[in-house]
């Protein structure tokens, strides 16, 4: 059907009721934008669907707010009136006496400096991104006027005793339907609570609670409590097109999917800022958490407005009444021990608390941790010194005790020396046997070791003989008869090289011997062919006397080689020692183990390794972070499970993991959702539309509230399903839309 012109004055005396026949007149009224002036009334031009509104009940959710009441430290607001004093303004009861006051809660300081920034905000206080504990984190970067002293920021929300007292209300927002595209940004509200200098209305909802009221407004003569701040944490399904609106003093920090989208910080007039939630890349039909941070910080205004067509939901309600809360907002648990960490159990009904001993282990070897009025950590690398004094001791703060051999007291091939333990002396005695048998000592170098020459048994008599015994190690000399004499001499009986001895033994016959013999089975001895020169070496050898030197042990007539003393072992089995040579002395590292694997830790207990599983850290319960052995860590998105229904969302929060919501249908009273489906809303009868007042329906079009009804009427299939549906009818018989005649008018939608 192609647009027609409708008269309404048809219309109106169709219907023979007349709060209906109102209703047409106010429509008429309220859209002049859409009507031309034809025939002897307005005429509303429709598509083939006409769109009949009709006005119902605001929808609404109420939000717990989370108040925590700051006590501001001027001295005076202003000359006029004066302030009162802590918790003589306040019906609970406080003990003031150790409260803190905080210099950034009145924008005047003790001396001069001033914060307060007029009708511009002060961006950049707050960090683009919640920390852990989704809350706001302070920006070290920020350079701004609005903060005094930052070390403070971080109690601003959260409840910290005898500086902020937690005070726990509902927000109430009323909502529209979220599909409204535009027109809902000024409509859609918490109660308007702008400051107005005029008559002195405000946003005062700590007023006689928490630290008390402390300073009395000029212009309605009223007391108030200025100075605190406001937490909402809560989570909404996004659809599309919606919008959220504040206007206010002084600060408000809108993070919404733990990110930055609204900053008005700093201590300001009246301010107000609009996000569109398009804007922000969020998907259709998925939940998302909404945090909102609102300070109160000066005198002698405050005001708090806030308009969204969000559609907030609210499945999980913790201890504390906190929609989505983890049930520590209301937590009372300090057992004013620095050494605990106090919470509560979020299962419980009633409070339990839980004290978790803090960990003070500050990952240092050397000391004794404890806790004590605070972690305390005792110097423990005293207890490595032990009572060998050979031994330098120490502690490394990240393998724990080390013991080194002292340097100066090593053996050479020449000196053996010896440390003794009690007071750390050197002895020194020659490494060269000075009785060895048939070798004379000659002395010793470092470069040939021991040097000896072949005892002289000659006997330079006619027909001598002599020669050494190895037994005895003594010569033995004697005259042969001329007979024999003469078949061995010094000219008959010689050596076959310069290494090698020929002598005449007793019997007058010519014996030969190595010229060189070894004083001990752990030396070598060897002998220059050129010059006869008798040197020896150490049996056990090795190329780095320095850093890998050699113990030979005599067993019998043999020997045995064994690694000495690595002069770099700390004694420590946790570190890898190396040595290296410098200038013929050692030179050491101590380097902790390390496992090759990431997945596995190696951590030194009582100088012994320790090996412990790798944890990776994971703080988003969506992610699954598993390590693997060769790789490391490696991050996976949880599975979130698809069960098919339509009336139920499934998600995933960082904070609680996966979780589901129920789809939000609107409005409520009229729309149910199947499982199959989904939302699934009855039109307004007839009656229900007659039975609204004028009011009403100015409420319904002006205001748009939420879920405002959409009747669709196609022809009469529309009336029809129109006429089944289950709301009350009114009495309602006939549908006079579809009288083809109706007085002397046509009525074309009767076709």
């Amino acid at each position: 059907m192609t647009n027609q012109a409708v008269c309404l004055s048809t219309l109106r005396d169709a219907f023979k009721s007349s709060e209906l026949a109102c209703f047409i007149d106010l429509v008429g009224a309220m859209n002049n934008g859409g009507y031309v002036e034809t025939c002897d009334s307005r005429i509303l031009l429709l598509p083939a669907v006409f769109f009949l509104f009709g006005w119902i009940q605001a929808e609404q959710v109420s939000l717990t707010a989370t108040f925590r009441d700051v006590w501001p430290c001027a001295a005076n607001a202003f000359s006029s009136p004066a302030p009162y004093a802590c918790g003589q303004k306040t019906k609970d009861g406080v003990d003031c006496t150790k409260n803190l006051c905080s210099q950034n809660f009145e924008y005047r300081d003790f001396g001069q400096f001033e914060v307060y920034s007029g009708d511009s905000p002060d961006p950049g206080i707050v960090q683009n991104a919640l920390d852990s504990d989704n809350k706001p984190q302070f920006n070290p970067n920020y350079k701004g006027r609005s903060i005094i002293d930052s070390k403070e920021f971080p109690q601003w929300f959260r409840t910290t005793p005898n500086f902020n007292f937690p005070i726990t209300q509902n927000l109430t927002f009323f909502n529209c339907d979220p599909k409204k595209t535009s027109g809902c940004d000024d409509r859609l509200f918490v109660k308007d609570n702008k400051w107005n200098p005029n008559t002195g209305a405000g946003y005062w909802p700590l007023d006689q609670q928490g630290w008390g009221d402390w300073w009395n407004l000029p212009v309605s003569k009223q007391d108030h409590n200025f100075g605190f701040t406001m937490e909402i944490a809560t989570r909404f399904v996004y659809r599309g097109g919606e919008i959220f609106t504040f206007n206010g003093d002084d600060d408000l920090w809108i993070f919404i999917n733990y990110k930055l989208v609204i900053d008005l910080g700093g201590v300001h007039n009246g301010l107000q800022r609009t996000i569109n939630l398009d804007s922000l890349g969020l998907t259709v039909n998925r939940s998302y958490p909404f945090h909102m941070f609102y300070c109160e910080r000066h005198t002698p205004g405050s005001g708090f407005y806030a308009s969204t067509s969000v559609g907030f939901t609210c499945d999980k309600i913790d201890r504390c009444s906190i929609c989505w809360g983890d049930g520590q907002s209301c937590c009372t648990c300090d057992d004013s021990d620095v050494c605990t960490i106090d919470s509560c159990d979020p299962n419980s009904v009633d409070q339990k608390c839980i004290h978790t001993p803090i960990d003070c282990d500050d990952k240092n070897q050397c000391t004794r941790d404890s806790c004590k009025n605070g972690c305390q950590h005792v110097d423990t690398s005293a207890d490595c010194n032990l009572s060998d004094k050979c031994y330098n001791y120490g502690c490394s703060s990240k393998s724990g005790c080390f013991s080194q051999k002292k340097g100066g007291c090593e053996s050479d091939i020449c000196t053996k020396r010896t440390c003794n333990p009690s007071d750390g002396s050197c002895t020194e005695v020659d490494a060269c046997p000075k009785n060895v048998a048939c070798q004379q000592y000659v002395g010793c170098s470092l470069s040939q070791g021991c040097q000896y020459k072949p005892l002289d048994c000659s006997n330079p008599v006619e027909c001598g003989w002599g020669y050494c015994d190895k037994t005895s190690g003594q010569c033995n000399k004697g005259v042969l008869d001329i007979n024999t004499c003469k078949g061995c001499n010094s000219s008959t009986c010689k050596p076959e090289n310069q290494c090698r001895l020929a002598y005449c033994d007793g019997t007058g016959t010519c014996q030969h011997t190595d010229k060189c013999v070894s004083p001990s089975p752990c030396l070598n001895v060897t002998c220059d062919m050129t010059t006869g020169e008798c040197s020896t070496v150490p049996a056990c050898h090795t190329d780095d006397k320095v850093c890998k030197p050699k113990t030979c042990t005599v067993v019998g007539n043999s020997f045995t080689c064994s690694d000495a003393v690595d002069p770099c072992d700390d004694g420590n089995a946790c570190t890898i020692d190396t040595c290296t040579a410098v200038d013929g002395n050692a030179t050491c590292t101590n380097q902790l183990q390390t496992n090759p694997d990431p997945c596995i830790v190696d951590t030194c207990v009582n100088k012994t390794i320790v090996q412990v599983p790798f944890v990776c850290s994971n703080e988003d319960k969506c992610l699954d972070v598993q390590c693997e052995s060769g790789v490391g860590c490696v991050t996976k998105n949880v599975t979130i499970p698809d069960y098919g229904n339509k009336c139920i969302i499934t998600d995933c929060d960082r904070d609680i993991g996966i979780f589901n919501t129920t789809y939000p249908c609107s409005p409520s009273d009229r729309c149910k959702c199947d499982p199959t489906d989904g939302c699934q809303c009855q039109p307004l009868s007839i009656g229900a539309i007659a039975g609204i007042s004028a009011g009403a329906v100015a409420g319904a079009v002006v205001g748009g509230v939420a879920g405002a009804a959409v009747l669709g009427l196609a022809g009469k299939k529309g009336f029809d399903y129109f006429q089944a549906g289950n709301i009350a009818s009114g009495g309602v018989q006939n549908n006079p839309l579809y009288e083809t005649n109706v007085g002397s008018h046509v009525n074309p939608l009767a076709e």
